[in-house]
């Protein structure tokens, strides 16, 4: 069984092309939270609650007792892209790990059928137990961007953090 609970995601941006010290807060969980969840074989049980907070009263505490290479996806919208930022932030408090790594995932949209991109970078969960731990990936420095069908990077077309 894995439990985690996630604090605040953010989209940040860092020293160079963006505007540093600047923040898109994309879930904070104080007031109502949209994301989506799926699971390959189990739905996982997700939901905000105050019995853990990094920041602020809540966060959101996510259940899965899928085993083996079996997955689950928690999605949280990005409004109007990405565009001026280059990193992704979130707290993380891993309580029961399943020796799972999880891997973060922000989608950029396309328009042609057969294609797809993304910005990946993982975090294994064994690293992050014990109490709150603050993840950031920064573009080129943990966060690989991989496509399918010749997509060129935009971060303006960012739709979704996974």
């Amino acid at each position: 069984m894995l439990v985690l609970s996630v604090g605040a995601v953010l989209l940040s941006a860092r020293a160079g092309l963006c505007e540093p010290n600047r923040a898109k807060v994309i879930a904070d969980f104080e007031g109502e939270t949209k994301f989506s969840t799926d699971g390959a074989t189990a739905k996982p049980a997700t939901f905000v609650t105050a019995l853990t907070a990094s920041q602020g009263r809540r966060s959101l505490r996510f259940v899965y007792s899928g085993e083996g290479a079996d997955r689950a996806t928690i999605g949280f919208p990005v409004p109007d892209g990405a565009q001026g930022f280059n990193a992704v932030a979130f707290d993380l408090y891993c309580e029961k790990n399943n020796g799972s790594s999880l891997v973060v995932s922000l989608r950029q949209e396309v328009t042609e059928p057969g294609k797809a991109a993304r910005y990946t970078a993982a975090v294994n969960l064994s690293d992050v137990m014990g109490g709150w731990n603050p993840v950031r990936f920064v573009l080129g420095a943990g966060l690989v961007f991989k496509q399918d069908g010749g997509v060129e990077p935009d971060w303006s077309r960012i739709r979704s953090i996974n």
